[in-house]
């Protein structure tokens, strides 16, 4: 819920873009769905299937983006 307050969104903010004020709709909304799904998958899957699920994930992302410290 603080996640798009101001005071969150400056500790973040690159000093050269001065646009940025909070996440699209779309992008809101897409978190929220995409939170959803996890908890119910979560729910429903043995804890080594959710935890090999975050691990996967993470390494995918951090691969494919590199958007993970340590991943180059």
């Amino acid at each position: 819920m603080i996640e798009n307050t101001a005071l969150v969104v400056n500790l973040y903010r690159p000093p050269v873009t001065d646009d940025l004020f909070s996440d699209t709709v779309l992008n809101s909304t897409v978190d929220v769905l995409a939170m959803l799904a996890g908890y119910w998958l979560a729910g429903r899957l043995p804890a080594w299937a959710s935890t090999a699920a975050v691990v996967g994930i993470v390494l995918f992302v951090g691969y494919w983006i590199r958007d993970d410290v340590g991943i180059t």
